[in-house]
């Protein structure tokens, strides 16, 4: 008795397929294919293949990495995934990526905000309250050996008892898609470590050196998509209303130079 197998597609033949007896015109590119666009330049995409399973992993219709979206020569296949059965059928599901003009995509701005305890001797107004609290030791407090600030005390008229204080700051991810090495290779080799008033390829809004701040790059992703690849910037916002120091933190264009 023969075994009988039914093709992925139920309901499109009277009979099910015999065992190596695939209609010819069930096989090659299925007609549910794919191609979306997310509105900033990223284009992907998927295509369904089913053909006759020969010699397995060596069958020419199996989509190649690199090789065009059978709908749009703009997405590159970048994944494929195949099965295979003993009915001798095998499918294909492949992926696609591109972008839709030019050699990257508009970047996207992911913005957080955060607060973290710092000792009061890094207040702005350290100096000022520590000069109105003079030598009483009751408004502020000193290690006898050292002489090094304690906390203020708890006669002091504006800060009693105060030794830390919540100081507020910010990250921004900077994520985009690109085409070629040079459109990371700057920022991971050159540019962790550096800061600028604005983060990679940020708009007006994001300038930070009008409030006597800068954004230091602490962290590159990179992951690659086949022909293309997907970035991830990680700025953090400096504190204390002063930009980091230039002396331990160079500048940096926008480009990552």
């Amino acid at each position: 008795m023969s075994i009988q197998y039914d093709i992925l597609r139920k309901g499109t033949l009277a009979t099910p397929i015999q065992y190596g007896n695939m209609p010819s015109s069930m096989e090659g590119l299925q007609p549910d294919w794919e191609v979306t666009d997310n509105g900033r330049g990223l284009l992907e995409g998927s295509a369904k293949f089913v053909f006759s399973h020969n010699n397995r992993g060596a069958d020419k219709d199996i989509p190649v990495v690199g090789t065009p979206h059978p709908a749009d020569g703009r997405l590159l296949c970048w994944d494929v995934q195949t099965s295979y059965g003993k009915a001798k059928i095998a499918y294909a599901n492949a992926k696609y990526i591109g972008i839709a003009n030019g050699n990257m995509t508009r970047p996207e701005f992911t913005l957080s905000g955060q607060a973290s305890e710092e000792s009061i001797r890094y207040h702005p107004k350290f100096k000022e309250w520590e000069a109105e609290a003079g030598n009483d030791l009751q408004k502020i407090k000193y290690d006898e050996n050292t002489n090094y600030f304690v906390a203020f005390g708890p006669k002091h008229p504006k800060v009693p008892a105060l030794e830390q204080f919540v100081s507020p700051s910010g990250t921004c991810k900077v994520q985009y898609y690109c085409k070629s090495v040079a459109g990371w290779a700057p920022f991971l080799f050159s540019g962790l470590g550096k800061q600028s008033s604005r983060p990679a390829y940020a708009p007006d809004y994001l300038d930070a050196g009008s409030a006597n701040l800068s954004w230091l790059l602490t962290g590159t992703n990179v992951t690659e998509h086949g022909t293309i690849f997907k970035v991830e910037l990680d700025f953090t916002l400096s504190k204390l209303n002063k930009p980091h120091n230039e002396y331990v933190y160079p500048r940096f264009k926008a480009d990552g130079s």
